[in-house]
């Protein structure tokens, strides 16, 4: 069975026909292309007790993917990549069912062994470069979401930075202010002694304003000293 993410399903069954295995084969390929894959299943298991191993292996391992037993495709595929002639397309749709599974480093490790036993397979190289553009295309989100995070606790630290300073200045305003008004009161304050002392020097020069001879004073009024 071959498979090309996003591209159509190729499945590659053996359609000879032998007594018993091959019997059981055609019926279970039968049933596979009715997408009656169980039934397919249990037909390709016969035919490998009656002798038809890795014909029937084989087959069964595409059933079972396409019942989405992937652990168990995975293990029918691993005991045909130790040799013989599905030992590339075990390597290849294995590594599918790891894709499937969502483990894509297991599936580059095998769709590189199906390109080293076969160098030309275009199927196994365009997986390949599937996963690898995927696996690169995460990272660059990865990496834009964190730069997106590291922007923005940058941005939430200088906003609080700002707004301590805001604060640290409203604060400065504020002393500034309550100091200025303590002052305009000090002021208002001296201003107003200065102006009752002066009321009250007058009114007590007016009440003890001394008594002096008429020729104390000058034509002008003025008061002469007396030397």
């Amino acid at each position: 069975m071959r498979f090309i993410f996003l591209l159509s399903v190729f499945i590659l069954l053996s359609t000879q026909v032998f007594a018993g295995a091959g019997s059981d084969l055609r019926k279970g390929n039968k049933a596979y292309d009715n997408e009656k894959y169980g039934e397919a299943f249990d037909y390709y298991n016969k035919a490998v007790e009656a002798g038809e191993g890795e014909k029937g292996i084989y087959n069964s391992a595409a059933a079972l993917y396409k019942l989405q037993d992937y652990d168990g495709a995975i293990k029918a595929y691993e005991s045909l990549e130790q040799g013989g002639q599905f030992k590339q397309d075990a390597y290849y749709n294995a590594a599918n069912a790891y894709y499937n599974q969502g483990n894509s480093e297991e599936a580059l490790k095998s769709l590189r062994q199906a390109l080293m036993l076969k160098r030309d397979d275009k199927e196994a190289l365009h997986n390949l470069q599937f996963i690898l553009q995927q696996q690169q295309n995460q990272n660059n989100q990865q990496n834009k979401n964190d730069n997106q995070g590291d922007n923005k606790q940058q941005q939430d630290k200088q906003d609080k930075s700002d707004q301590q300073d805001k604060n640290g200045n409203n604060k400065q305003n504020e002393d500034k202010q309550q100091q200025e008004e303590k002052q305009d009161k000090s002021s208002q304050q001296d201003r107003k002694l200065g102006q009752n002392e002066a009321e009250n020097i007058l009114k007590m020069s007016k009440e003890h304003k001394p008594q002096m001879p008429d020729n104390a004073f000058n034509a002008d009024g003025f008061i002469d000293k007396d030397w």
